[in-house]
């Protein structure tokens, strides 16, 4: 089965199967909204659903074709191959790349009423398995093959750029970092995923955590350097691609010109350019610190690059302790799950006073469900431990008088003032 994501928040999948439907899967309602029978029963082996135009899904399979429907279940074309057809991929709301079987790639213009391709390229020496357009820069698209190579192609050019020359069996996955164009991911049957540098034909990183053929790959639509992977040994597993960007995470925490971190200006982006951050995370980040005027506050700066370079909940902790030694103490400015992960020690009586502190009114009013828990005696006390382990000796103190423990109370009432501890005694 291939799947396929909806664009924006349509809370939908695209999938292709062995049995030759292709259906539409609403998430949220679990439920089928469409189900494509054009394959007949040949198999599907890619589904893409066009994130230019939400109207427009691609299939491609056994049977040959690679047909285009709407979401409704009308067919827009149909375009013939001469073999099976392994991949396709949208550029635009337009133009469609296909991989086939012959080792060609054909590139369709949808728009057009004309069933052959717009562009052909003679692309390996075995099958075409996957193509993928770059998401940045559209003249770009990567193929991977049965031959064990990936090659990187320039449509405007109709020629191959570069060849990435390390696998040793086929190569199926294919997937291009969404903020770090020249970033690319593939996956294989030789059990290995690699990181390459596509402008210079660089094998960056090679893993061989799997234990079975990789399949598929894939980044997370919010989180740019989150990648999934599958293979044949029956896992899914996670991968950070943080640290191939900790230049430019090093360029955030010295304070550094934006400039020198996101390249969005038109004029200078190149698929042979520098290491900047130039997808649409990084745009709609750059415009946020334009509109709210926050290019000379490092705090909040900072919190922003947080959130584009690391969704993963430790991570996030790791650059929160950072906003705090650079001398930050609003809590109210760090993430939310800061409290549950590990604080800072200037904040760690706060936060456990405060959480006392809201205990001992929830069991004052006597209704919730907090209250109960803390209405005996010996939560009582539990509570009071709280109170003494921040510091927070009168609260304490006032906690042993309410369950008649004067002796505790007395002991501990000079420690917060001798005036105190008189006022106990005449109590």
């Amino acid at each position: 089965m291939n799947l396929s994501w909806a664009p924006a928040d349509l809370n939908c999948i695209v999938a292709g199967t062995s049995a030759g439907d292709v259906f539409i899967w609403d998430i949220s309602k679990h439920k089928i909204l469409q189900d494509i029978c054009s394959h007949k029963d040949k198999k599907v082996f890619c589904v893409s659903w066009n994130h230019k135009d939400c109207r427009k899904i691609a299939s491609a399979g056994e049977s040959g074709y690679c047909y285009v429907h709407q979401v409704s279940g009308t067919m827009l074309q149909e375009y013939r191959h001469p073999g099976p057809v392994y991949g396709c991929d949208w550029r635009d709301a337009d133009i469609l790349a296909t991989g086939c079987e012959d080792g060609k790639i054909r590139i369709f213009n949808v728009s057009k009423n004309r069933r052959e391709p717009v562009t052909e390229l003679k692309a390996h020496l075995k099958k075409v398995f996957r193509v993928k357009w770059n998401p940045v820069y559209a003249d770009i698209l990567c193929s991977g093959s049965d031959d064990s190579s990936v090659r990187i192609w320039s449509y405007s050019k109709a020629q191959c750029l570069t060849i990435l020359v390390g696998h040793s069996d086929n190569v199926r996955g294919l997937v291009w970092c969404p903020e770090v164009p020249f970033m690319l991911i593939s996956g294989s049957w030789d059990r290995t995923l690699r990181v390459w540098d596509a402008r210079h034909a660089n094998c960056l990183d090679v893993n061989l955590d799997h234990g079975a053929d990789v399949y598929g790959l894939s980044i997370h639509p919010v989180r740019p350097f989150l990648l999934a992977s599958c293979s044949r040994d029956s896992t899914m597993r996670l991968w950070s691609l943080a640290s191939f960007v900790a230049p430019l995470q090093l360029k955030v925490l010295s304070e550094k010109p934006v400039e020198e971190i996101i390249d969005g200006t038109e004029q200078h982006k190149s698929f042979s350019s520098g290491l900047h951050l130039c997808g649409i995370r990084a745009e709609h980040l750059q415009m946020t610190l334009e509109k709210t005027d926050v290019t000379h506050h490092s705090s909040k700066r900072l919190k922003l690059f947080a959130d584009l370079f690391c969704g993963d909940v430790r991570v996030k902790n790791l650059w929160d302790l950072v906003y705090v030694l650079q001398g930050h103490t609003d809590i109210s400015q760090l993430s939310p799950n800061y409290s549950q992960s590990i604080m800072h020690h200037s904040h760690l009586v706060k936060c456990s006073l405060a959480l006392a502190a809201e205990h001992e009114i929830d069991a004052n009013r006597g209704s919730s469900v907090a209250s109960r828990k803390f209405s005996t005696a010996e939560n009582q006390e539990a509570l009071a431990e709280s109170y003494l382990r921040c510091g927070a000796l009168q609260q304490y103190c006032e906690l042993m008088i309410r369950l008649h423990q004067w002796d505790h109370a007395l002991a501990l009432a000079p420690a917060v003032s001798v005036d105190y501890w008189r006022k106990l005694v005449s109590r």
